[in-house]
């Protein structure tokens, strides 16, 4: 019994390690409850600040980018992950963290994955 508690807690801190950056053509509302719920936190793209310092303040804390269309190589950030919003979802369903690169913006994926 015990060891089930402590897996289900480190389970709801399953982002706890990451901030994500939340794109406006994103599910938000569904996508803010479960980062929430599993121990991360968001900012959402249209809540930038518009004074460059101030933007560059939070983007400093942000770890992932989700979005639900393509971006171009050129104006990724190299020190973010680009993930779509599925990838949120089957890492949940996992209870794992997956590998980002089948989430990539603009990826197409007719798989789920769910591995447990």
């Amino acid at each position: 019994m015990r060891q089930r508690l402590e897996a289900a807690k480190s389970q709801r801190k399953l982002y706890s390690k990451f901030v994500f950056l939340l794109g406006r053509e994103t599910p938000i509302y569904i996508l803010q409850n479960l980062i929430l719920s599993f121990g991360g936190d968001y900012v959402l793209q249209d809540d930038l600040p518009e004074d460059d310092k101030e933007a560059a303040k939070v983007m400093k804390r942000i770890t992932h980018v989700c979005v639900d269309r393509p971006v171009p190589a050129a104006s990724m950030d190299k020190s973010k992950e680009y993930v779509q919003p599925q990838y949120i979802v089957d890492s949940i369903n996992n209870l794992f963290l997956l590998p980002t690169k089948p989430y990539a913006p603009g990826t197409v994926s007719t798989k789920v994955f769910c591995l447990s």
